[in-house]
């Protein structure tokens, strides 16, 4: 996962500091022959290429996922 933050800081004419923060997210989920993965809890390894097999036939789908945060201020 990939993910920047964007963020302002500035100083007010009464000396009070503001800031506003952004987080942006990118994931992309794919399938890779060979590469294996841990299953949640149990940590124990599944090879990725049987999903692989199930999106060459059309029965899975690789994506991309992105994600805006709204801003904040601190």
């Amino acid at each position: 996962m990939k993910f920047r933050i964007n963020a302002s800081v500035s100083v007010g004419p009464d000396d009070r500091v503001t800031s506003t923060y952004r987080v942006d997210l990118f994931k992309n989920w794919n399938f890779d022959r060979g590469k294996k993965a841990a299953i949640p809890y149990t940590g124990a390894p599944i090879d990725l290429g049987q999903f692989l097999d199930l999106h060459e036939h059309g029965y899975a789908q690789e994506y991309d996922m992105l994600g805006t945060s709204s801003l904040h201020d601190f």
